[in-house]
């Protein structure tokens, strides 16, 4: 007997084995104009001008050259050479683990440190842009244009301008390929590529958790309300022991490489959680997202910078993790809209865009303080790690999941009923509402200088033969840095310090971190009890014999003999 005719979504046929091919060229093309674009500060300026700053960009080298040092037997890798000789100070923030790989193989072809992390973040923006890309074509099977777009659009996200120097942010762009590889190992008819899926989703998970515990924490999080809301809107009703059988060669796989790196994870931040017994309750979920933050751009945003200089809290950097306005309004009105008016639309798009718009919604409310009230707070009583996660306006970083994909089923929606150049002119605003400059404020988000760093760390003689440890006793002279504060004072020689332990292969008493050891310090070359404090220090911890000082601006190493 054949079925009556409906409106219900007619299921759409998979990508055919040519269409990769067939979106490659478009595909790299499209990378490379985000590459252009996101970078054209280090392109243009011969390889110079780089991400970030003296800081935080230059913490992120030293951690993944710590990673090559450990590699080549210089230490163990849980204890970098600074803050010697306390222990398992990798512990202390993000390890950046698989980072390492990219960086250590610019490293292995001559690169300098520098120029090795920022050719990491370039290869990490193309790494976003093409997963996001084979997610949309290949889970949502939109169309190859609309899935080429949202591979752009997500890794052109303002916030990923925003926070440009910070590495670490970057392991979400990891998440697009676990979601690739879960689906193969789910899928596929081969078991030989279910199994090897399987490593690849495992390893990556493992592996972003030695990278970026708050990243990695966000990211399981979120997508793990994305499974309950998937398992709510859907309601299997397929029997579960045919689908065991068909998954476990991958889940298997997955799991064992999972449990090798949370292994690794636990042995790593276990110890730090048990001295310092995470961030201050108070302090943390003061720094909850509120309504005013659904719409932080920042300053440096083309189109909406105008809105973020006229509030108040536009100058704290922390919370400048919004989706752009439109994109947003997308994310809430397209949801909406595919939710009581797209039935019509094919089942992976309608579905997908669902969960994906309930997804961002429910993590919208859950993370966000209204007055004295917020969810998150019971978060950080009763989750694992939540009493460790600091800055908590970080947690928006992750709705681009879901406003991206709800805005190509969108504009893939406009398309399929003929509205071909309101779907381009859509797509045109959605992309240039991303566009930034580059300023955070009046500050460049672009202030490290390539060569003018190298030039001052080889600057530096080697130590003596008979230092086995050092600390700074007077920083660099950078004109770009003149004013005597907490940076040019504290991180910027700290992490000079770090630095030069790196390449000399001598440990040093200095070092930036999110924590620091028990009764170290104090941290400002400048503070009147600094010279004594790392003495101190140093003779606390049965270290006396070997002691150099180092002074920067003179590069000149004085044996301190016995202390």
């Amino acid at each position: 007997m054949s079925r009556p005719m409906t409106t219900a979504a007619a299921p759409i046929s998979p990508p055919q084995p040519f269409a990769a091919r067939r979106i490659a060229l478009p595909l790299a093309a499209a990378v490379a104009l985000v590459l252009l674009w996101q970078f054209r500060r280090f392109f243009l300026s011969g390889f110079d001008t780089l991400s970030g700053d003296i800081a935080d960009s230059r913490i992120e080298t030293v951690f993944m050259e710590h990673w090559l040092s450990a590699l080549r037997g210089y230490e163990a890798w849980p204890s970098p050479n600074f803050f010697h000789p306390w222990p398992g100070v990798l512990g202390f923030t993000e390890a950046f683990f698989l980072f390492a790989f990219p960086y250590g193989a610019v490293r292995a072809l001559g690169g300098d440190p520098y120029l090795a992390r920022e050719l990491t973040l370039v290869l990490m923006r193309a790494v976003a842009c093409v997963g996001a890309a084979l997610v949309l074509r290949r889970i949502l099977r939109l169309p190859a244009p609309v899935a080429i777009f949202g591979g752009a659009l997500f890794a052109l996200q303002n916030v990923w301008a925003v926070h440009i120097g910070h590495t670490q942010f970057t392991t979400y762009f990891f998440a697009p390929w676990i979601a690739l590889a879960v689906q193969v190992a789910c899928t596929d008819e081969r078991i030989g590529r279910r199994i090897l899926a399987g490593i690849v989703a495992g390893g990556l998970l493992g592996g972003a958790s030695l990278s970026s515990f708050n990243g990695t924490w966000y990211m399981v999080a979120f997508f793990g309300l994305g499974l309950l809301v998937a398992w709510l809107l859907a309601r299997p009703t397929v029997a579960l022991q045919p689908v065991l059988r068909r998954v476990w060669p991958g889940a298997l796989a997955a799991a064992l490489l999972l449990a090798a790196g949370l292994i690794q994870f636990v042995r790593l931040y276990l110890p730090q959680l048990r001295i310092y017994r995470g961030h201050d309750r108070a302090a943390a979920l003061s720094s909850q997202v509120t309504p005013h933050d659904w719409f932080a751009v920042g300053t440096g945003n083309y189109l909406w910078g105008w809105l973020a200089r006229g509030w108040d809290k536009a100058g704290n950097i922390e919370s400048i993790t919004s989706l752009t306005p439109i994109l947003f309004a997308t994310l809430v009105i397209g949801g909406a809209c595919i939710a009581l008016r797209g039935r019509a639309l094919p089942a992976p798009w309608r579905i997908g865009a669902l969960i994906c718009a309930a997804t961002g919604l429910l993590w919208l409310l859950l993370i966000t303080r209204f007055g004295p009230v917020g969810l998150w707070r019971l978060v950080y009583d009763f989750v694992p790690g939540g009493n460790a996660l600091r800055a908590l306006g970080r947690a928006q970083m992750v709705l681009p999941f879901a406003a991206v994909p709800v805005a190509c089923v969108v504009l893939a929606w406009l398309a399929r009923r003929g509205l071909v150049v309101v779907s381009c002119l859509f797509a045109a605003l959605l992309l240039g509402e991303q566009a930034n400059s580059g300023y955070y404020g009046p500050v460049p988000l672009h202030a490290l200088f390539r060569h003018s760093e190298v030039a001052l760390l080889d600057s530096v003689p080697a130590p003596p033969p008979s230092c086995r440890v050092f600390y700074v006793v007077r920083g660099f002279e950078r004109p770009m840095f003149p004013n005597p504060d907490f940076i040019t004072r504290g991180y910027a020689p700290a992490i000079d310090a770090m630095l030069l332990a790196q390449r000399f292969h001598v440990p040093t008493s200095n070092g930036v971190s999110t924590w620091t050891p028990p009764g170290w310090g104090p941290f400002r070359i400048d503070d009147p009890g600094y010279l004594d404090g790392m003495r101190t220090w140093l003779r606390q911890q049965g270290v006396a014999r070997g002691v150099c000082e180092l002074d920067l601006e003179m590069r000149n190493w004085i044996e301190a003999g016995n202390l």
